[in-house]
Parts: structure tokens; sequence; C-alpha cells
């Protein structure tokens, strides 16, 4: 059995990949690999309560099918919550968290919103940054280690092979500047913000941290049903944008599409990230790793298939191109800004050399032979709209 701390906080629970955390703890505890308490902070809706939210994410009949021979009710032997936002926990609801001792929190909660409009920049900074340091503050007292999943490309821009460690740091412990780093949007920059805020936090009241970063998320490969995810974001968005504006009288038309043909996009399945996370979090040798597969898709591959798969033709260009048709306004209008400097990135890779001894026993899959079952999957249910599921979002 695993030496692993009783209590666990778990954030962002009714999300993309909290959801799947939850998953693989509660298996765990199942097959009695684990004896832990979880206590996950879910905010009430307006038409939902926090006990409801949870109660669809466990009932979910995409749940992975390990899970079906349990009810919810049987599932919540396991688990407590706390209704309330991470901006607004308060010693009410400390004093439910003292009663269970030390605790350890994955903090998986997160606005996601690549968004480059300056006007994002506030709503990260509140839901993303405020919220995590809250969080950190508010459970300082009994805090034993904080776990912080944030994102593979905080790095930015970056050519080459990216290793697991990206802080840089003064002797003193204060955030060092560091040259070059190109972020893409504000998510990029405050998910960096937010990391080094709780590396300080953490050194200044000696408690243990770890920072670990998943890159693009897509549906499952190792639980049934294949290829799910709660969400189909990121990625998917860029094939939905085109199947949206398909019509037959614009078939075969051509897409210039800036993007580097040499460049890779990391995606890895949303199971195998949450195996990864539950693995790792209680590992006090591992500070900081990129949650990632070691080989990426080809941006070339990723953008021919989704756009012929809507109908139409494409051209990958260099620059934005002039005299553009009306699909071509639309897209550089509409998704462009977004998905224009995650495929227009110099070649990268990540180094996988400690992810891979701890995940060893778990394959990766072959990306690009799957991608067509991946994205038809996803094609086939509307992109989520069609599925039959509990109210997920992160």
């Amino acid at each position: 059995m695993k030496n692993s701390p009783r209590n666990i906080l778990l954030t962002g629970a009714t999300g993309i990949l909290g959801s799947h955390v939850l998953y693989e703890l509660l298996i765990a505890c199942l097959k009695g690999e684990r004896r832990v308490k979880i206590t996950l902070v879910v905010r009430s809706r307006e038409k939902e309560s926090a006990r409801q939210r949870v109660i669809g994410v466990l009932s979910n009949p995409y749940r992975p099918t390990l899970l079906y021979s349990f009810t919810p009710e049987e599932l919540f032997h396991f688990i407590d919550i706390i209704d309330a936002g991470l901006n607004e926990l308060d010693d009410s609801h400390l004093a439910r968290l003292k009663k269970a001792g030390r605790v350890h929190i994955i903090h998986s909660a997160a606005h996601t919103n690549l968004s480059v409009n300056p006007n994002v920049y506030d709503i990260l900074y509140d839901d993303n940054y405020k919220g995590t340091l809250h969080l950190l503050q508010w459970a300082s007292g009994v805090l034993e280690k904080f776990t912080f999943i944030g994102s593979a490309y905080s790095i930015g821009h970056r050519y080459g092979l990216i290793p697991d460690s990206y802080k840089q740091l003064t002797a003193s412990g204060e955030r060092a500047e560091i040259s070059r780093r190109n972020w893409r949007n504000p998510y990029e920059e405050l998910k960096t913000d937010a990391g080094y805020a709780v590396i300080r936090f953490c050194n200044q009241h000696n408690i243990k941290w770890q920072i670990l970063r998943p890159s693009t998320i897509c549906g499952r490969i190792m639980y049934q049903p294949l290829y799910y995810t709660p969400k189909f974001n990121v990625f998917y968005l860029f094939g939905k944008f085109f199947l949206r504006v398909a019509r037959e009288d614009n078939r075969d038309e051509l897409v210039r599409i800036v993007a580097n043909p040499h460049s890779v996009l990391n995606v890895v399945p949303v199971d195998y990230i949450a195996k990864a996370i539950t693995r790792v979090f209680d590992d006090d040798h591992i500070r900081e790793m990129n949650l990632v597969y070691s080989n990426s898709l080809p941006v070339d591959y990723i953008v021919h298939h989704m756009i012929e798969y809507a109908g139409f033709k494409c051209e990958i260009v260099d620059t934005t191109p002039e005299n553009q048709n009306i699909l071509e306004k639309m897209y550089y209008k509409v998704v462009g800004p977004q998905f224009t400097e995650y495929i227009n990135t110099p070649w990268h890779a990540y180094d996988t050399t400690v992810l891979r001894s701890i995940m060893k026993d778990v394959p990766e899959v072959n990306m690009h032979s799957i991608f067509p079952e991946l994205y038809g999957y996803a094609v086939s249910h509307q992109f989520g709209e069609a599925l039959t599921v509990a109210h997920i979002s992160e």
C-alpha cells in the first residue's frame, strides 16, 4: 500500500482533468491501494447544488466502467464536500477541514481561456491567480503539501528539448527575470505567475510543493468508453469551427492557414494525465514535471486532417494571406488569434525520462494512428453537445 497522505483536498473535481483525478483516487480506494478521505471544493450553482454536481460526476454514464458497480452514495463514503468557490473559502469551511488533520491539496481547478483579448486577463487573474493564493493562505495552518496543476505551455514559445524544471530563482529564493519568455496569452502568463506564487508561499511557510504541467488534453485511451472527455476544447475547437461553417456551396474551397509545418502539438489523454498525477503527487522527490506524451503530433497532419474532414482544401502558409476569401476572413477573425500561436510554434519536444520511468507499465498509444478515431468520436458526439453528462466545466 502506498505511503500516501490520508487526507486529500481536490479542487476542480467537476472539471475535465479534476473529474478524472477523482476517478483515479476512488478506484485506488476501492482496490485498497489507498486509504484516504477526499475533500472536494465545489461551488453550488443557481439550479444545482454542489452535492448534485458531484453526483453528476459519479453517476456520469461516461465514467470509467470500473466504477459502474458502485452508486454515488457508496462512493460518498470516501468523499466530503466544501460548498464554496476558491475565493469564498473562509474560517467556517476551514473548521471542517481541520477535523481531518493535515491535508495534501491537489489544485486542479482553473479557468481555461486562451484568448488574447486583454479583458481576459482580469478574469483569469481573479480565478486562476488570486484563487490559488487564497487557497494557499486559507489552508496554510493544516497544509502539508500543495500540488499545483499548471500548464506545459507556460514555458511559452520554445525550440528544442524542454525539461521538467521551468523555475528560475535567485539565491534568496525570489523569482529571477526570465529572458525571452514569450507567452502566447494571459492564461499562460498567469499559470506561470501562480506557479511562482506557490513556490514562494510554500518555501516561506515550510510547506512541501509540487508543480505538474499537462500539455494539450484529449479524450481517454485507457478507460472505456474510449476517447471520451467531459469537454472537447482546445484543438477540438479548431475542427469544430470548420465543421460549423461548412455548407454545400463552399465545399472544396481553399483555406490558407498560417502554421509551422515542421512543428508539433503535444496531445495527451486525460486518463493518462490523471493516473500520472495520482502516482507522483505524494513523491516528495518530484518537484516539477511535465505530464506529456513522448511523441507529439505533427501540426501539418492535425491541420490538414480537421480541415479536410470538413470538406475544405488546406494549404499551410508562412504569413497571413492577402485577398482572403470568406472562409479565411472568418477563420482569422474568430479563431485564428488563438490557434495561430500554437500551430506556428518552433519545433520542440519534452524530456519524459522521469515520467516514463513512473508510467512504464502504461504504454503510450500511437496518437498519429488513433487520431482519426479520437477526432471522429468528438464529431459523432457533436463535441459534447449530444452527451448526456453532468454540467462539467473547468
